[in-house]
């Protein structure tokens, strides 16, 4: 949301691979659910969620560099 109120709307749109964002993988929770493979969904989720918090935290700094190119950002 930062991002959005910072650097406009076009700054925090979400990839988008065939018509499909990144938040359209809940839409697949019924059928692994269905398939038995809510163990191994679990052990991609806890790799994948820590990885995507470091990804917004670094693209929230480079949106904090382009805004502000004068002052050093921690």
């Amino acid at each position: 949301m930062r991002i959005e109120a910072m650097a406009g709307k076009a700054a925090s749109k979400q990839a988008s691979l065939v018509g499909f964002e990144t938040e359209d993988v809940l839409y697949l929770l019924p059928l692994v659910t269905l398939f038995d493979g809510v163990a191994p969904f679990l052990v991609a989720a806890s790799i994948g969620a820590p990885l995507f918090a470091m990804w917004v935290v670094i693209d929230y700094r480079q949106v904090l560099r382009r805004l502000q190119p004068n002052s050093p950002t921690f």
